[in-house]
């Protein structure tokens, strides 16, 4: 089974802070990683489009060992 994450694109708050929108899914497979996207990522302000991969969240809602490295 391949690896999956979440794709996520940061974005800016009013309050100057920054929340993570979900964009996609990534599979990290024997070829490389594939990524696919349910939106597309906006750039900033400079232009720039970022994305990062996260390991998922668990959905039964139960912590996750390294929770406070996950910025979403």
């Amino acid at each position: 089974m391949s690896k999956r994450y979440d794709v996520l694109s940061p974005r800016p708050k009013k309050d100057g802070g920054t929340y993570w929108h979900r964009v996609g899914i990534a599979f990290e497979g024997e070829k490389g990683i594939s990524i696919e996207f349910n939106s597309t990522p906006l750039p900033d302000k400079e232009g720039r489009v970022r994305v990062s991969l996260f390991e998922p969240k668990p959905k039964d809602g139960g912590a996750q060992a390294d929770s406070d490295e996950i910025p979403y």
